[in-house]
């Protein structure tokens, strides 16, 4: 399916006004519901919604597009809006970039599928090759269409790990000092990190519980009753020898690596019924991104 079939010519404005998300926002909001009633909301509620929703995911936005979106049950389709902005801007504090277009969508409890699977063209399209100043530039909802077209920019049928995986990520080198691994363990609030080389090759993994586990002596996981242990001897281990071990000390193979193209029910019930923490999106030896059941509640249960 075409992008450009999910988008109305009446619905992608090229005059967005406003100094700062919430005015932004509410211009936009307010030349769609002339163009289309879909709710009975106010535009002041809607756009509220919005900020709000957007303010929970806190996500940053670069390359010049934003992507707000509201999930309404009282709708029955997916209503798309799209705003070029008469003055880029910053929408939040911590966006990379200033916005010049806004790709706003209103989503049913029955399109959540094909919001994703828009959202991703989109996304997929305007991170390259200079592709968002096209369709800034392109002065009009026909042509902003035919920019779409000549490109043969297509919606998938299915949602897949490419779509949903985590993008930015930290990692680790296989001579990384356990002190980094930790730090990150504790401000990132993560329980694995993926080990690479300096080609984004995927080498294996490194797991709290591993690192933990190889440090309580042999003795104390013999024991069936732990009630009598009050000793600091395994953290000690860890906090005296973090500077001078290495991630190559603690390192595993992957729990589990998928393809990019793995789709969405499969990698769900990989994690589930396997009671896996991690999925290594990889092509071609390369680590991609990264899955976890967070990915799924942020982009599927609350996208």
């Amino acid at each position: 399916m075409k992008l450009s079939s999910l988008l109305e010519p009446d619905r992608i404005f090229f005059d967005v006004k406003g100094n700062n998300r919430e005015e932004v926002y509410a211009d936009l909001v307010e030349k769609l519901l002339e163009c289309k009633t879909f709710t009975e909301k106010s535009c002041d509620e809607l756009v509220s919604e919005i900020i709000e929703r957007e303010d929970i995911t806190s996500i940053p936005y670069e390359k010049h597009f934003a992507f707000p979106h509201l999930r309404l049950d009282v709708l029955n389709d997916l209503h798309i809006a799209i705003g070029i902005l008469e003055k880029p801007l910053k929408l939040k504090a911590e966006d990379i970039t200033e916005t010049k277009m806004i790709i706003m969508f209103f989503i049913s409890t029955t399109t959540s599928q094909i919001y994703l699977m828009a959202l991703s063209a989109f996304t997929k399209f305007l991170i390259k090759n200079n592709n968002t100043e096209k369709l800034v530039n392109s002065g009009s909802p026909e042509e902003f269409i035919a920019v779409l077209n000549d490109e043969k920019i297509e919606v998938k049928h299915t949602i897949t790990a490419e779509d949903i995986m985590l993008k930015e990520y930290s990692y680790v080198y296989e001579n990384d000092r356990i002190t980094k691994v930790l730090d990150i363990f504790a401000v990132e609030r993560k329980l694995i990190l993926p080990v690479i080389d300096k080609n984004h090759l995927l080498v294996g993994q490194i797991d709290s519980f591993d690192l933990v586990k190889k440090s309580i002596p042999k003795y104390m996981l013999l024991l069936e009753n732990h009630q009598f242990l009050t000793s600091f001897e395994p953290f000690e281990n860890i906090i005296k020898d973090e500077t001078s071990t290495f991630v190559k000390d603690y390192i595993s193979e992957p729990e589990m690596i998928i393809d990019p193209e793995t789709p969405l029910v499969q990698l769900t019930l990989l994690l589930v019924k396997k009671t896996l923490k991690n999925l290594f999106v990889v092509k071609d030896g390369k680590l991609l991104g990264i899955v976890t059941m967070q990915e799924i509640i942020n982009n599927v249960l609350r996208g």
